[in-house]
């Protein structure tokens, strides 16, 4: 908690960067950000502060999408057969889809390409690499001999595993501080050594 005016001051910063400006916070109670200091950083910044009231019902502005988060969360899990051990995975292809779904109106962009266009500069997110939630996926793993030959030719090849999602700067689903991969690609949880395997050489079912 004691590290919440750092955090607020890179959220501003990075707003500041794209030209959106942030002039208001509402928060749940802030007691972290009051115990944090919060308070002088906001009156430096100009930028308002306030807070739910308790006792008072839907104050908190997120609570409608959160309802809708964890609904889409249920849908999915059970539509894919999967246990609850992967609500984050789905909770970020949830948040992926909505992220990336245009508006209804004129000129009909999504929220992520609103936040990244900058200075009049119109982004458009590709969704194109986006693959059911759950179904098949089908790695290769193929050992092969320095010349590029299959070592057994008559071995299955790939790995059968499950897709959840994409992970590595499409849309920043699935992003996670560290240096646990290099490179972008699909994640695909692999039952039978109970691993996460991150490769762009798969193929979909479905």
């Amino acid at each position: 908690q004691y590290d919440a005016p750092e955090a607020v001051e890179v959220v501003l910063c990075f707003y500041n960067s794209v030209g959106c400006p942030v002039r208001w916070l509402h928060v749940d109670g802030a007691k972290e950000l009051v115990a944090g200091g919060v308070a002088p950083l906001a009156k430096k910044h100009q930028v308002r502060i306030t807070a739910n009231v308790p006792g008072a019902s839907r104050q908190n502005m997120t609570e409608p999408y959160n309802r809708l988060l964890g609904k889409g969360v249920r849908n999915l899990l059970a539509g894919s057969l999967m246990p609850l051990g992967f609500r984050e995975y789905a909770e970020d292809y949830w948040q992926e889809s909505q992220n990336l779904t245009p508006s209804r109106d004129p000129p009909h962009d999504c929220s992520l390409g609103r936040l990244l266009s900058f200075k009049g500069q119109t982004v458009k997110p590709p969704g194109g690499h986006r693959r059911p939630f759950g179904c098949l996926a089908i790695v290769s793993d193929c050992p092969r001999l320095p010349s590029g030959t299959l070592v057994n030719k008559m071995r299955e090849q790939g790995l059968y595993c499950i897709h959840l999602g994409y992970r590595g700067g499409r849309c920043g689903s699935f992003e996670r501080l560290g240096n646990d991969h290099s490179q972008p690609g699909f994640l695909c949880y692999h039952a039978d050594s109970d691993s996460l395997l991150i490769t762009t050489d798969v193929r979909f079912v479905p």
